[in-house]
């Protein structure tokens, strides 16, 4: 299971898991940017296009980090090599019902950053079942270096992908105060649990 270590990556699940109270993903209308407003620059909604996940929207400061406008990109273009590690994450997010936290290292010319990224399924419209689209949001867990949103990042290196569950789901609710809705339950098993990049290991 997912090892969380940013606050941002928990206030996010914490506000997923509170507007899912029933069997499905939440509505893409539930989200609430108010709740959500002081993350709101590295947030980003990834659709799927004819079976590509492309980013429909991202955050202010996805630009700089990037050095480049990311909406209406393949959300494997992010990854470089280990797209296939991160495609397959969100595949068994989006059966499950469950987030994914992917940990990488993002490198740029001066060196890497450590980054953790939260994908939190979501529908587009009522009338469907099936997860359609993500809400992520990418955090920088630990000391930020000098030159973070200076230099873009030129690649990516996952170290691994995991889908969050109802342990992590229950030490959040705990910390918070009060009951979370629970997670849907899935009937059938999830073979996936996580993905380790052995180059990384």
């Amino acid at each position: 299971m997912a090892e969380i270590r940013s606050d941002g990556t928990r206030e996010m699940i914490r506000h997923w898991a509170s507007i899912s109270p029933g069997p499905h993903a939440p509505l893409r209308s539930d989200v609430s940017p108010r709740a959500i407003a002081s993350l709101l620059p590295r947030v980003f909604i990834i659709a799927n296009d004819d079976g590509v996940w492309r980013f429909r929207l991202a955050g202010t400061e996805f630009y700089l980090l990037y050095g480049r406008e990311l909406t209406g990109l393949s959300f494997a273009s992010v990854w470089g090599g280990d797209h296939e590690l991160v495609r397959r994450g969100l595949d068994d997010a989006a059966s499950a019902c469950l987030p994914l936290v992917v940990s990488s290292d993002a490198w740029s010319l001066e060196g890497a950053a450590a980054a953790e990224t939260v994908l939190l399924p979501l529908r587009s419209s009522p009338e469907y079942a099936d997860v359609d689209r993500f809400i992520g949001l990418q955090s920088f867990p630990g000391q930020r270096p000098w030159w973070l949103a200076s230099r873009p990042f030129l690649q990516a290196a996952v170290e691994s992908v995991a889908l969050v569950g109802e342990r992590e789901r229950a030490l959040l609710s705990e910390a918070r105060g009060r009951n979370v809705p629970a997670l849907r339950t899935v009937d059938k098993p999830i073979f996936f649990q996580v993905y380790e990049n052995e180059a990384n290991g």
